[in-house]
């Protein structure tokens, strides 16, 4: 994984409210990626507490974080004896959390010094979601943003690009952005009764909340400066034909609810 800053113009700064966060993470085995996301975490956040789903995974998985909650404080973790899905997985760690602000986190991520206090300043009076700069290990753009065909298909504007692009070097706002790390106050997530459990497994269901926070109102920002790296799917232990599935499902769930809608497209 590389090194290098990535080329993000500096932003005048807020004020940063300190405010303390819920980091929900779901987990099932790849236990050397959740060393990696926890470690991460420990290191480069503050004023956290941390709530990690644990979906059915293998004893060594379990071992270590058992010994992460013994280590460090305000750590809480659930586990389930099989895997429920990424949406309900989120609404479990919610449910269990504390904090008025709260952070979603793949543990295919490691996360970038100052890259929550980056995201808290960019949550601004209205903003009901912000998202952050996730990089490829090579350097390369994962994310920088939802957006949107005329067909409501959502795709990763500048996906593959590389991390200085202009385009994905300013605060702004977006048609929508990835729970792969999304921050979003509690109370957002309670009006709009959190993540659709409709949604199997784990596709679409971060976009369906982002068009329903839009729906209510409140814009969706991205923040450039808050830099995490992202493998991207190494989680997913489904065979070929069980992902498809799921994936077609939700799809067209997504597309009965939202097709429509094309004024969401737009910021």
């Amino acid at each position: 994984m590389s090194k290098k800053k990535s080329k993000t113009k500096r932003q005048p700064r807020r004020s940063v409210s300190g405010r303390p966060v819920s980091i929900v993470v779901p987990v099932m085995d790849k236990l050397e990626f959740t060393r990696l996301c926890l470690g991460a975490l420990f290191v480069n956040t503050s004023a956290l507490e941390l709530v990690v789903v644990d979906n059915a995974s293998a004893q060594p998985t379990q071992d270590y974080l058992a010994d992460v909650a013994a280590c460090h404080e305000n750590v809480t973790i659930i586990r389930n004896d099989t895997n429920i899905g990424f949406a309900a997985s989120c609404n479990a760690g919610v449910a269990a959390s504390k904090h008025s602000l709260i952070c979603l986190l793949n543990n295919d991520t490691v996360v970038q010094p100052g890259w929550l206090d980056r995201m808290r300043e960019a949550l601004m009076p209205g903003v009901g979601i912000v998202g952050a700069k996730l990089l490829f290990p090579n350097d390369t753009i994962q994310h920088c943003g939802i957006v949107f065909r005329d067909d409501m298909m959502p795709y990763h504007r500048h996906h593959g690009e590389p991390s200085g692009v202009s385009a994905c070097n300013r605060l702004e706002k977006v048609p929508g952005a990835t729970a792969a790390c999304l921050l979003t106050p509690r109370k957002i997530w309670d009006e709009v009764d959190g993540m659709d459990e409709g949604y199997i497994r784990g596709n679409y269901e971060d976009v369906d909340y982002n068009l329903k926070v839009r729906d209510r109102g409140y814009s969706v920002v991205y923040q450039p400066e808050a830099v995490v790296y992202h493998f991207t799917n190494v989680t997913n232990s489904e065979d070929a034909m069980a992902y498809q599935q799921a994936y077609h499902h939700n799809l067209r769930l997504l597309m009965a609810r939202w097709s429509r809608r094309t004024d969401l497209a737009r910021v």
